[in-house]
């Protein structure tokens, strides 16, 4: 395995649904390494916040009530933070979650090597 392919992750980009204080807000979504970035939309670039996830632990959880909101992956972040995600299907809520496993997988296999 070359040193390129050992410190590359793949990054994943996309729109997700946030928690908010009251309701969801739909945002996009970048997941780079151990960053997960999120962004007013795909067009507009702003810059809304930044997560280490290194870290965080996931939970999935369904919430069969809310049919625009089922697939929800909560993430719990180092300081008992938590932050809660949903996605239209099981399967990208599914994918979201490997691949930020792999990410965390990969970037505790880089630091290990340091």
């Amino acid at each position: 395995m070359t040193q390129q392919t050992k410190t590359k992750t793949k990054p994943k980009e996309g729109y997700l649904f946030r928690k908010k204080v009251i309701g969801w807000k739909k945002n996009y979504f970048c997941l780079n390494g151990a960053e997960l970035t999120f962004y007013e939309s795909r067009e507009n670039k702003k810059l809304l916040g930044t997560l280490d996830i290194s870290e965080a632990h996931m939970l999935q959880e369904t919430d069969e009530k809310n049919s625009k909101h089922s697939f929800i992956l909560t993430l719990h972040l180092p300081g008992g933070k938590r932050f809660k995600l949903s996605t239209d299907t099981q399967f990208n809520r599914d994918l979201w979650m490997k691949n930020i496993e792999n990410n965390q997988e990969q970037e505790n296999e880089n630091e290990n090597e340091n």
